[in-house]
């Protein structure tokens, strides 16, 4: 028999859990849990709340609650709410402007809730299929890049990954702040039970090493996504290959040498080519090493502070050349004030 038709649904509009009242789906529901908009009811302030419903596993029944479909998948909820909880534990601990808050966890109805900041705007794949001519320049990518690394970095300090960077989990805010959201360990670690890795990673950002189930992973592997993530920002029409198709045959040829003489410097392109190596070994091993290799190659320009010595400069002679000026005048203008003195002390002693 199948499943009722609720089975699947998620929780209606105007339901309340605590303090916080639901009140639509954001996006599509996925294969790991929903997200909705919702509103704290104490305060009036706006919320996004990830409810876990690996959807492989469990059903809704009448009353809301998640409920396993058979007996065998008890053992893998339970994994899936404590590995949940584990990652909500993680980044409500990150307190980074490019790292969505986390600001409450809570456990009803056999699952979790993840409580999140609500922020207008969009994500960065809508962004770059506005973009004309259809790519982001060097001083664009910079501005997106670095402070994502900075939040990364700090996230990477906690002993976490995010596993599933890409432009559709990068979001800018009105403000056009970057921000990383939608962690992607907890899900990968679940529904790799019973899906092929195909369909849970989003190739091509995923590495080789998230194909295999003993490889092991690290800050190089968010690396290698966040740099298939400025390849397809530079090359929007292109589709850079799947990790798989690298194996044999790498037709990868690097940016150093395909967008050699254009708008990127060279040095750009390079750290972006050492992030896309397809060993692990053979890429940056921390956010850290990246990033000097990203600040090391700016394009050199005059300091702030040597302009502004210039300038300061300027002003002291401008300074020095009006006190000038201004001593100058009082010395004629004493030199004028005497000779008209004594012109008038003679024509009284004359006429006297």
């Amino acid at each position: 028999m199948p499943p009722p038709s609720f089975s699947h649904k998620p929780l209606p509009a105007g339901y309340i859990l605590d303090v916080y009242q639901f009140e639509r789906v954001l996006g599509s529901p996925g294969t790991f849990g929903i997200t909705y908009a919702a509103r704290n009811v104490k305060n009036g302030k706006r919320l996004a709340i990830k409810e876990l419903f690996p959807s492989d596993y469990v059903i809704r029944d009448g009353t809301h609650r998640v409920v396993v479909q058979t007996k065998s998948d008890e053992q893998v909820l339970v994994e899936a709410v404590r590995m949940f909880r584990q990652e909500a534990t993680i980044l409500s601990k990150v307190q980074h402007d490019n790292v969505i808050k986390v600001l409450d966890y809570l456990e009803a109805n056999g699952t979790g809730y993840m409580v999140m900041n609500y922020e207008d705007g969009y994500d960065l794949q809508i962004h770059l299929d506005k973009q004309k001519p259809n790519r982001l320049n060097e001083n664009e990518l910079r501005r997106l890049l670095m402070p994502l690394l900075d939040g990364l970095a700090t996230v990477h300090r906690l002993n976490y990954l995010h596993r599933d960077i890409k432009p559709s989990n990068i979001y800018l805010t009105r403000e056009h702040i970057p921000l990383l959201l939608d962690f992607g360990a907890a899900r990968q670690m679940i529904v790799s039970r019973s899906r092929p890795v195909e369909q849970i990673l989003t190739p091509p950002y995923g590495p080789i090493e998230q194909y295999g189930k003993t490889s092991p992973q690290g800050p190089y592997t968010d690396i290698y996504a966040m740099g298939v993530v400025l390849f397809r920002a530079m090359l929007a029409n292109e589709r850079f290959p799947n990790a798989p198709d690298r194996m044999t045959h790498d037709p990868v040829v690097p940016l150093t040498r395909r967008l050699k003489g254009q708008e990127y410097s060279a040095g750009f392109l390079s750290a972006v080519d050492w992030a896309l190596r397809f060993r692990a070994e053979d890429r940056p091993q921390t956010i850290h090493a990246w990033r000097e290799a990203i600040e090391a190659s700016q394009p050199k320009q005059r300091s702030h502070s040597k302009r502004t010595s210039y300038l300061e400069k300027l002003g002291r002679l401008r300074t020095r050349n009006q006190h000038a000026f201004w001593k100058l005048v009082a010395i004629i203008a004493g030199i004028v004030f005497g000779i008209i003195a004594l012109a008038t002390l003679i024509t009284y002693l004359l006429m006297g």
